[in-house]
């Protein structure tokens, strides 16, 4: 509620909203109307998970070990769940840290729709996931208030 109250959505009207708060330990879903919530969710992959999974996608992928700030770095600048910028595609990132197997400090560099792809693909469809169970489980007249207005 303080998510849609903080985007200026008018939570008191009699129409639907759909709100989604992806947090560092928790993602959030809800639905609101007449000033209450209607349906929500709440699923423990998040900032946090995503952060992790960057993490593991360079050990796995490149034998580097990452630090939590080079992850979330990286989450920052791939985290978006759409495709929006041309420029994105091409873009190489060059990350340092330890070599998995030899101990000794490393880089790799890996372009960030790879990261995307391989990375956060599995976390960002959880969370599609319960965004369509909540759909789901919504009122027919509030589904057409959230396809009119969007998320």
């Amino acid at each position: 509620m303080a998510a849609a109250i903080g985007l200026g959505l008018n939570v008191l009207a009699n129409e639907g909203h759909m709100v989604i708060d992806i947090g560092g330990g928790t993602t959030e879903i809800a639905v609101i109307s007449y000033g209450g919530i209607v349906v929500h969710r709440s699923i423990k992959v998040a900032g946090n998970y995503l952060t992790q999974a960057i993490k593991n996608y360079f050990r796995t992928e490149h034998n580097l070990l990452i630090g939590e700030t080079t992850a979330e770095d990286i989450k920052h600048a791939a985290g978006s769940a759409a495709i929006t910028d041309k420029d994105f595609e091409g873009k190489i990132v060059v990350v340092k840290g330890k070599n998995s197997v030899t101990g000794t400090p490393d880089k790799a560099s890996a372009n960030m729709p790879d990261i995307r792809e391989k990375a956060l693909t599995d976390p960002i469809n959880k969370i599609i996931e319960a965004i369509k169970e909540l759909l789901y489980d919504t009122d027919a007249e509030i589904s057409k208030d959230i396809y009119d207005k969007g998320i």
